[in-house]
C-alpha cells in the first residue's frame, strides 16, 4: 500500500491528498512542514496547478518558504509572506490565500503553524473553505506534548478551537530524524490508534523516510499490511544547517 511502487517519484500523491485542499497542522516538531513540501511536490508530478501555502507565522526551526527555490523548481506555486518579510517575527500572509481557497481549479496544500498559536492564522480563512478539504493532524509521539493520548487530544482541541476547523484525519509520523526505524513507527502507532479510537478520527497514513522504505521495502509492506494503512515515503528536503 505504497501508491505506485516504492520509489518516492513513483508515488501517486492523490492517494494521500485526494481532496482539492489539504491542510496540515500539528504540534511543534510534528513534521507537518516536511510532509506538506513532499505532498505539494508529489502532486505537481500529476497536476498542472498545485500551490503550497505557508501560513506558518510563528517562528519554527524549519519553514517551507525556506526552500522556496526547490519547491518552485518542481512546478509548485509557492504562496507565503510578502516579499522582504519572510524573516520577520510576525510575517504577513498575502491575500492570494483567499483566492486559492475559493478557486475550484487548483490543488492546494496548506502548511499551518505549530500548536494552537500557529493555527490562529488559519482561523481567519475557516468560513471560506468548502467541503472539498481534508484537515490532517500530524503526530510525532517523540515530541513534547505529544507522547500520550491525553496530551495529543488536549493539543488537538486547542488547534481546532484556534483554527475553527475540525480535524478529519490523523497522520502517524513518529520519528527521531536520522535515527528513525520501523520499531519507532510501530511504537507511535500504538498511541495514535488510541487517539483515533477516542476521537473517532481515522488515521489516514503512516510516514516513513524514503531511505528506510528503499532499504527495507518488505518491512514497509508489512507495516502497511499490519495497520491497514498507506505508507507515505518521505523525502528529506528540510535539512538542519549542519547537514547542508
Amino acid at each position: 500500500m505504497l501508491g505506485v511502487g516504492y520509489k518516492h517519484d513513483g508515488v501517486d500523491m492523490d492517494l494521500f491528498a485526494p481532496r482539492r485542499i489539504t491542510v496540515l497542522c500539528g504540534a511543534f516538531g510534528s513534521g507537518k512542514t516536511e510532509i506538506a513540501v513532499n505532498m505539494a511536490i508529489g502532486l505537481a508530478r500529476k497536476h498542472d496547478n498545485v500551490s503550497l501555502v505557508d501560513i506558518d507565522i510563528v517562528k519554527p526551526m524549519f519553514r517551507s518558504r525556506d526552500i522556496r527555490k526547490a519547491v518552485i523548481a518542481s512546478g509548485v506555486r509557492m504562496v507565503d509572506t510578502i516579499a522582504g518579510l519572510s524573516n520577520a517575527d510576525l510575517p504577513i500572509v498575502t491575500g492570494e490565500v483567499d483566492a486559492l481557497i475559493r478557486s475550484k481549479e487548483s490543488k492546494v496544500v496548506i502548511d499551518v503553524g505549530g500548536d494552537h498559536l500557529g493555527a490562529r492564522a488559519l482561523g481567519r480563512y475557516a468560513p471560506k473553505f468548502d467541503a472539498d478539504k481534508e484537515v490532517l493532524y500530524v503526530i510525532n509521539t517523540r515530541r513534547p506534548f505529544a507522547s500520550t493520548k491525553d496530551e495529543i487530544l488536549k493539543m488537538m482541541d486547542m488547534v481546532e478551537e484556534s483554527s475553527r476547523l475540525s480535524v478529519t484525519g490523523l497522520v502517524a509520523n513518529t520519528n527521531l530524524g536520522t535515527e528513525s526505524d520501523y520499531e519507532l513507527a510501530y511504537e507511535g502507532m500504538g498511541i495514535i490508534e488510541e487517539v483515533s479510537s477516542s476521537r473517532g478520527v481515522p488515521v489516514k497514513f503512516v510516514v516513513i523516510y524514503d531511505e528506510l522504505v528503499a532499504s527495507r521495502p518488505d518491512l514497509a509492506a508489512r507495516l502497511a499490511s499490519d495497520k491497514g494503512l498507506l505508507v507515505f515515503p518521505l523525502k528529506r528536503y528540510l535539512l538542519k544547517p549542519w547537514e547542508n
